[in-house]
Formats: structure tokens, sequence, C-alpha cells
């Protein structure tokens, strides 16, 4: 069992790891489609966005993860809604 104090910490992580991102809106328009390899990535992106599952992003630092994550969710039916990138290495 945690002390307070740890979970007081655990709890302050978890709010700055899920805090809403502030940042730009992207859409699909905003991407380069010159490789092939970049076109598969963009029509998985439109498949995506027409459905309502969960999806998990990986892949190496720097990769446009959070990117994508942006062009699923202002490009589906839920772009209304806040969108919140949690930053998974900022937790315990």
């Amino acid at each position: 069992m945690q002390s307070g104090k740890d979970a007081d910490e655990t709890v302050s992580l978890v709010r700055r790891a899920t805090q809403e991102s502030p940042g730009e809106v992207w859409r699909l328009t905003d991407f380069v489609e010159e490789s092939q390899q970049m076109k598969v990535v963009l029509s998985r992106i439109r498949e995506v966005q027409q459905t309502e599952l969960n999806v998990l992003l990986l892949g190496e630092t720097g990769t446009g993860k959070e990117l994508v994550a942006r062009a699923i969710h202002f490009g589906s039916n839920r772009q209304t809604a806040r969108f919140v990138a949690v930053r998974c290495d900022s937790l315990p």
C-alpha cells in the first residue's frame, strides 16, 4: 500500500501525463503523401476515423505518433470532444 506522499505523487504524475495537450489540429491534408509507406499509414488513418475503436500508437520518439493521433481524432465523429494526449513515458 502506498503512503499518502507516494499516492499524491502518483496522482500528480497521472494528471500531468493526461492533461489536455494544447496544440494544432492535424488533418490528413497536413501530411506529405509521397512514399508508399505513408500512403498506407494515411489509408489506415482514414479507416480508423470511421470507427469507434480505441487506437494504441507505438513507435520511437519523434516519429509522429501524436500527429497521427490528432489526425484520427479531428477526422472522426469525436472531433468536438476534448483531445488528450497521454505521455506514457511520464507514468511510473
